[in-house]
């Protein structure tokens, strides 16, 4: 009993201090339609296990660009990495390599007419037939981006949910 009451109070505590944790949901605006002229480079560096005894370090560069043609605006991504495979039988200080066959190109935006009533960002990822693959690989996207109106004490800065 000690300890479902423990258990409630501590509930209790959590719900009354979420709301200064989190941003409602209705203090979301769509800022879909706010894409600037920033040009942004990326670095990202993580590791991944595969399963098996393999697993994987990996550097990756992204580069953003605007993009404008007649009405439509949006942006470009190149993405291309570098990775380390391991085992334990091999050693995680290996050279790894460069593959090309990791490059992909994102592009997304909208059109400031036609799909401004949408109120949401429409593009496709293209995977170049570079590398060990082959072939190919196209896939849509549909994406919006909405800005808190109040700060939280996480500071969220945006929420982007993306369907592809």
């Amino acid at each position: 009993m000690k300890l479902l009451l423990s258990f409630l109070f501590a509930l209790f505590v959590t719900v009354t201090h979420a709301e200064d944790l989190l941003v409602p949901i209705s203090k979301f605006d769509n800022d879909s339609q706010q894409l600037t002229d920033s040009k942004v480079l990326e670095f990202w560096a993580y590791y991944n296990y595969n399963g098996d005894d393999n697993y994987q370090n990996t550097l990756k560069l992204r580069y953003y660009n605007p993009l404008a043609l007649g009405d439509w605006r949006g942006r470009i991504r190149l993405d291309t990495s570098y990775v380390a495979n391991f085992n334990s039988i091999s050693s995680s200080n290996n050279s790894g390599q460069y593959s090309s066959g990791n490059t992909m190109i994102t592009v997304w935006g909208q059109d400031l007419s036609f799909l401004k009533s949408l109120g949401a960002l429409v593009g496709a990822r293209v995977i170049f037939p570079f590398g060990n693959n082959g072939q190919w690989a196209v896939g849509p996207q549909l994406g919006r981006s909405f800005k808190p109106d109040i700060d939280s004490i996480l500071h969220v800065t945006d929420m982007s949910p993306l369907i592809r």
